[in-house]
């Protein structure tokens, strides 16, 4: 049974004028456990536990709520009752835009928004500006006000990622490739090399690159002799044995998605086809919009797969 209004406490009352507030400004409202973070242009998810260090200490706690605009991380929103002060706050939704997981997807880290809000009064810092501060706000930001701030950003002029650029990652006015580890797959070198050959007309160039004339070519910088060393063509199909199909499913929903991820679902899915009768087949295409599970791993297999990627861009 619902509570009253007069049974909440002070929190659970401002989080009810939160939700409202961003769903009011187009969010769509989530819990974690339920989340779909490709549900909606923006989403809010309540409650994302998160991890950050404190000294030499691992602390662990949650985000109130997580925000995703186009299924990427972008920011987090901290709650507090309705008279409670918002100074020292920002403190605290900083040190969770900084705790995200590594493997969330997240086009800046630290996420750069920010939000401190009671219901009543809200507070925002954009992390993209050269001087960031906290200011209050008449509102939340809608989901495309935020992207947008991606775009128009002169920030950041280098571009790093740690693994593989992610397969639909079109950086168009990216003219320099640096590798400074090896690649040993075939394909992601493949895939990786075409990230710089994004054509892109002079005056979008310009926007970036003030002083470009027109992108005629990219260059590769090869600090550890990527070019030159034998690659594999046909990688297994299983690459994380030791994670369970429900931490599978779980990071997936959470946008912690790559290649080897989507591979080994892929696995997992064409191995269940095999186990299961007629009638949990037909309820996993009821589910399933009519797909069958080998349509679904046959799916989740072509979309990591390099030159069926690049046809279809």
């Amino acid at each position: 049974m619902p509570l009253t209004p007069e049974q909440l406490t002070p929190e659970q009352r401002a989080r009810e004028k939160i939700d409202g507030q961003l769903e009011a400004c187009g969010w769509t409202v989530q819990d974690f456990r339920a989340m779909d973070i490709h549900a909606a242009s923006g989403v809010a998810v309540r409650e994302f536990p998160l991890k950050w260090k404190e000294g030499a200490e691992i602390k662990s706690g949650s985000a109130d709520y997580l925000l995703y605009a186009d299924g990427w991380a972008i920011g987090v929103v901290e709650a507090k009752p309705a008279g409670h002060t918002l100074e020292g706050v920002v403190v605290q939704s900083q040190r969770y835009a900084e705790g995200i997981d590594e493997r969330v997807p997240a086009r800046y880290r630290p996420l750069p928004f920010a939000f401190e809000s009671t219901g009543e009064v809200t507070q925002f810092t954009n992390g993209l500006d050269p001087h960031p501060r906290s200011r209050e706000v008449f509102a939340f930001h809608r989901p495309d006000e935020l992207l947008s701030s991606f775009r128009n950003s002169y920030n950041p002029r280098i571009a790093v990622t740690v693994d593989m650029i992610a397969t639909g990652t079109d950086v168009k006015p990216l003219e320099c490739l640096l590798f400074m580890r090896n690649v040993n797959s075939a394909g992601y070198f493949e895939q990786m090399k075409g990230r710089g050959v994004r054509v892109i007309d002079r005056s979008d160039l310009q926007g970036v690159t003030p002083d470009a004339e027109d992108k005629t070519h990219f260059v590769i910088v090869d600090a550890v002799g990527v070019c030159e060393r034998d690659k594999t063509v046909s990688p297994p199909l299983e690459r994380k044995p030791s994670v369970s199909t429900k931490k599978l499913l779980q990071m997936a929903a959470m946008g912690m998605v790559d290649a080897d991820l989507v591979s080994s679902l892929a696995s997992r899915l064409a191995r269940l086809g095999r186990r299961v009768d007629e009638a949990q087949a037909a309820r996993i295409a009821r589910k399933a919009d009519g797909a069958s599970l080998g349509a679904l791993c046959g799916a989740l297999v072509s979309s990591i797969d390099p030159e069926l990627s690049h046809s279809r861009r």
